[in-house]
């Protein structure tokens, strides 16, 4: 499985997501290092086994229709890390990381990885 961060055009350096990653591993080490080794092994994986595992135990979630989530720890009382992501329509077992935030609060605040998301379909369609 590969992953790759939004938006995928441009060097990682210039991404918010990867922004957001490199402060949490400042900011919250535990939750990065947890996220990075749930990323390693979905990025070890031929198949889609691994995923399913991970959304068993309570790792992935859908949110909505084509917007997933990673939750880093599944549950925590001083939060949870959230990253959200899409699959890609044009390479099979590709994850798209979109957004994330650390979550206090019930509700989580996808407006930006709807956006994101919407920004990447566009972008699919035209890279065809």
């Amino acid at each position: 499985m590969k992953i790759v961060l939004f938006p995928e055009r441009l060097p990682d350096e210039d991404t918010p997501i990867y922004e957001l990653l490199k402060s949490l591993e400042r900011d919250h080490p535990r939750e990065a290092a947890l996220f990075k080794s749930i990323k390693n092994k979905l990025e070890n994986s031929t198949d889609m086994t691994k995923f399913d595992q991970l959304r068993k135990l309570g790792y992935i979630e859908r949110l909505k229709d084509e917007l997933w989530e990673f939750r880093i720890p599944p549950k925590k009382k001083g939060g949870v890390l959230r990253i959200y992501f899409c699959f890609s329509k044009i390479e099979r077992q590709k994850i798209v990381l979109l957004d994330g935030e650390l979550k206090k609060r019930k509700r989580a605040n996808t407006t930006t990885a709807m956006k994101r998301l919407k920004a990447y379909r566009e972008w699919e369609k035209t890279s065809r």
